[in-house]
């Protein structure tokens, strides 16, 4: 039988069934699994169904060796003894490929794995485990999201740098405009004041361009990489009179 269906009855600490709970861990993205002294499935998610295309209930009772392609069992013996060594013991993070029903594919997975301890004697293993095509879904959204963030940054701090120069030198042509009106000269300094502020907002867009060069570097698969740092620390310059 599963752990799911020894515990239907049980109850936690919270007041929750067990079935309530283990029935959760099956819906999640996310491969949980849990093996008993002997490295033995008693409970995997529903999620290695469409990871490996293996129907979970055929896996309980069996060697969680029968989920790795014979390459990987000296990594996965060794990261489930390390994990058994000592209850505080970090988990053991570990990328395996695991077996699934088609003979042609294999499936790559992360693997973090903790000791399971009842009354300070160990008693197995649980585990999580993450399809990697998962985690570069994951991490694409994740450097999208920041990339973003530092664009808004940069467009507030580009605006900022370039509206400042702009009202300076809006007010110097109504300065220059109302003194020809009054017939009056327009001086050296005025023509100076207004080159010195053309020349801030030339240096911002200069600034930009050189951005766009040297932050941006080619990657895998064809995608570029942006040097967020790059964009922040324009953002946060503070050069602004």
């Amino acid at each position: 039988m599963s752990a799911y269906e020894n515990g239907a009855d049980a109850k936690t600490g919270a007041g929750l069934d067990w079935a309530w709970l283990l029935s959760a861990f099956d819906r999640m993205p996310d491969v949980i699994f849990v093996t008993d002294a002997d490295d033995r499935l008693c409970f995997i998610g529903g999620a290695v169904l469409a990871l490996t295309g293996i129907n979970p209930t055929d896996l309980i009772g069996k060697p969680l060796l029968t989920l790795v392609k014979h390459s990987d069992h000296g990594a996965l013996l060794d990261a489930m003894q390390n994990a058994r060594r000592a209850e505080d013991v970090q988990a053991q993070v570990l990328e395996l490929a695991w077996r699934s029903a088609d003979r042609g594919r294999a499936a790559m997975v992360e693997v973090a794995l903790r000791g399971c301890w009842l009354s300070s004697e160990s008693c197995g293993c649980v585990g999580v485990a993450r399809d990697l095509r998962l985690r570069g879904q994951y991490l694409d959204e994740r450097l999208t999201s920041e990339r973003v963030s530092a664009i808004v940054e940069l467009a507030v701090a580009t605006a900022h740098k370039i509206n400042n120069p702009l009202a300076i030198l809006s007010m110097q042509l109504g300065v220059m405009e109302h003194a020809l009106q009054a017939d009056q000269p327009i001086t050296l300094e005025m023509l100076e004041q207004m080159r010195q502020v053309i020349g801030r907002i030339s240096a911002v867009v200069k600034d930009l361009a050189a951005l766009a060069d040297t932050s941006v570097r080619k990657s895998l698969r064809g995608r570029a990489m942006v040097d967020l740092g790059a964009w922040k620390e324009l953002a946060e310059s503070d050069d602004d009179m």
